[in-house]
């Protein structure tokens, strides 16, 4: 087991049988390289504790995937076809959710003004190119580099896997507000979510697959 200790979820594990391929991906140069770059760019600046990472980020984003997984997967009355669904693909959710932003260069969101790139591209060309990234993902599974892509450029067919990702209620958003409020200080982005985890759904809306909340409970 491979354990990190994260000051917004405490203890984040990594399964050195079932997730090796997440930990070779962690320990590979073009992840560890997000060590240095800063989640908050120049906000630091204004907000001294902003000092957090794109790393410590998403360590959170894959860590919070699992367990939307795992709830949504246990509910006694989901749709078959989505536990399949989420069953079949648990592994791509969480390589996605890993390197969603594996592309993120110096300074954040501020670099891209200048060179007019955005990190989504720089991410897709790590995860497709020839990197280590890429030489582990197709390791894993011949075409899997691929899929992953798929799934952060929100064109895979699973779409419940996309939303977990890219959603009004997914796993990169919630992190980032948790993370982010934490280490600035500004308490208003702040929820309770264990409550939201403990709500959690999927259906369809107006013909889309979507992440929700128990309409009662939630």
């Amino acid at each position: 087991m491979k354990t990190f200790r994260d000051p917004v979820h405490n203890i984040i594990h990594f399964d050195k049988d079932s997730e090796n391929v997440l930990i070779e991906l962690i320990d590979s140069p073009e992840f560890q390289r997000l060590r240095r770059i800063k989640q908050l760019g120049f906000s630091s600046f204004t907000y001294p504790g902003a000092e957090h990472t794109r790393f410590a980020h998403s360590l959170g984003v894959v860590h919070l995937t699992k367990r939307f997984l795992d709830k949504i997967v246990s509910i006694k009355d989901i749709d078959k076809r989505y536990k399949d669904e989420l069953q079949e693909y648990r592994m791509l959710a969480l390589a996605a959710a890993l390197l969603h932003d594996i592309g993120h260069g110096p300074f954040s969101h501020a670099l891209e003004k200048t060179t007019h790139i955005d990190h989504e591209n720089w991410t897709i060309e790590i995860i497709t190119g020839k990197t280590r990234v890429n030489e582990i993902l197709e390791k894993y599974k011949v075409g899997f580099a691929d899929e992953v892509a798929k799934v952060i450029l929100r064109t895979h067919e699973s779409r419940a896997i996309v939303k977990l990702l890219s959603s009004q209620l997914d796993t990169d958003r919630i992190d980032y507000l948790l993370r982010d409020s934490l280490h600035t200080g500004a308490g208003y982005g702040m929820f309770d979510l264990e409550w939201m985890i403990n709500c959690l759904r999927i259906g369809e809306v107006n013909g889309d697959t979507e992440i929700g909340l128990d309409e009662e409970k939630g």
